[in-house]
Order: C-alpha cells, then structure tokens, then sequence
C-alpha cells in the first residue's frame, strides 16, 4: 500500500502551491504598497477605521498566507499587527508609530527574504517584536 504522500492528488496540491508560492513574493509586495497606502491615508485623514478594519483585513490575509508560502515570520508578524490593532478606538500617535514598526518590520522580510526563523535576522525581528510588547506595558 503506498502512502497518501505518494498520491498523484497530493503531489498535484505541492505542484500547485510552488506554482503559487512563485508568485507569492511579488503579490505580496503589492499587498505590503497597499498597507502603506492605506497607513498613509489614515494618517492623512485621521480615520483609525482603515487601520482597524482595513489594514487589520489586510494583516489578518498576510498573517495566513505567510506560513503557507514560506514566510513563518509574515504571520508572527501579521498576526502580532492585527493583536496590536484590536479594540483600538483612538487614532494616536503611539499607535500610528506602532503600525509603522509593523510595517517597516514587514517589508524588511519581504526585501530581505528572511524564511527562516532561525536565522540572524528573523531572531532579530523577534526580539524587536518582544521589546516592542514590552515597552508597551510600560
């Protein structure tokens, strides 16, 4: 009996998903221009629903397609901005530089290619991340 691993259905799903994953890098930095975007007009027009509703939709997206294409850390990431971005009701500057150090952290992954959370750099991220949680309990 052979394994469900080796099955034409299973090995059809991998071929589709690093046909996928190809891509993934390229839509995703067109989905990281959209957070911007939508960053820059929140600030602009000091409406904290793009950020609430909008961009949480867009990490919460990012958040799970991460792990799926490669990147473990876009959905600590993803995940960590949409956590940050619940319940928010104040359109502040705190939580305005709060984005933007997700953001930055984001795109960071994405121009450096970090796939690896165990690499120098995903270690890195994560510890900003932990600071990051820390200094906002002070």
């Amino acid at each position: 009996m052979s394994s469900p691993l080796e099955s034409p259905e299973y090995l059809e799903a991998l071929k589709i998903i690093e046909d996928l994953s190809q891509d993934y890098e390229k839509n995703a930095l067109s989905e990281v221009q959209e957070m911007e975007d939508i960053f820059s007009q929140a600030q602009r027009d000091k409406d904290i629903t793009l950020l609430t509703k909008d961009l949480f939709r867009k990490a919460h997206d990012m958040k799970g397609q991460g792990i799926t294409f490669g990147y473990p850390l876009i959905t600590f990431v993803g995940n960590h901005l949409c956590r940050y971005l619940e319940n928010k009701t104040v359109l502040s500057e705190s939580l305005l530089k709060g984005v933007r150090f997700h953001l930055d952290i984001i795109s960071k992954i994405f121009e450096d290619k970090i796939k690896s959370e165990e690499s120098p750099l995903a270690e890195e991220i994560i510890e900003q991340v932990k600071k990051f949680d820390i200094d906002l309990q002070r």
